[in-house]
């Protein structure tokens, strides 16, 4: 486990092609594991408008009206990742080197690439109940307490 020198959020391609000749860099892939109360202080500490909108009313929390509270802190907040918010400004940042076969599920289409397609390229995330024919190409995703009945058809139409 190293320190950080520099946690950089979407560098310029220069600044990228930079940080890749020098060697001294690693990609982040996203994936964070801080201590509950350390967090919680550097939101504070760098982030107050996401501090102060979920430590307004504290005693909701562990209640049933915990999500609606949640929901409406949430609302309040800024549009920032924790990515420029937290760690481009945290002094006490450190990485681990690993290697791994690792994607970012962020998308469908980046989940549609990563599962195994049927015959007709069809990948099926949640479609227990899913009945297909002449279909080609879907990401199917249902609820359990759904059917899907998909049929493409097709007309073909003459001239009399």
């Amino acid at each position: 486990i190293f320190p950080v020198k520099t946690f950089t959020e979407k560098p310029d391609e220069t600044l990228a092609q930079q940080f890749l000749d020098s060697g001294d860099f690693l990609w982040n892939s996203g994936m964070f594991i801080w201590k509950a109360n350390v967090i919680v202080k550097a939101i504070r500490d760098h982030l107050q408008e996401v501090y102060d909108a979920f430590a307004r009313d504290m005693n909701k929390y562990n209640t049933e009206a915990e999500s609606e509270y949640v929901r409406e802190a949430f609302e309040l907040c800024p549009n920032i990742s924790i990515d420029y918010g937290i760690m481009e400004k945290a002094s006490n940042v450190f990485v681990q080197p690993v290697s791994f076969d690792w994607t970012d599920l962020g998308t469908w289409n980046s989940l549609y690439h990563k599962k195994e397609a049927d015959y007709y390229n069809n990948v099926h995330v949640r479609s227990e109940h899913a009945i297909m024919h002449d279909a080609k190409g879907n990401l199917v995703s249902i609820p359990k307490d759904k059917i899907l009945i998909y049929h493409l058809m097709q007309f073909l139409f003459h001239p009399n």
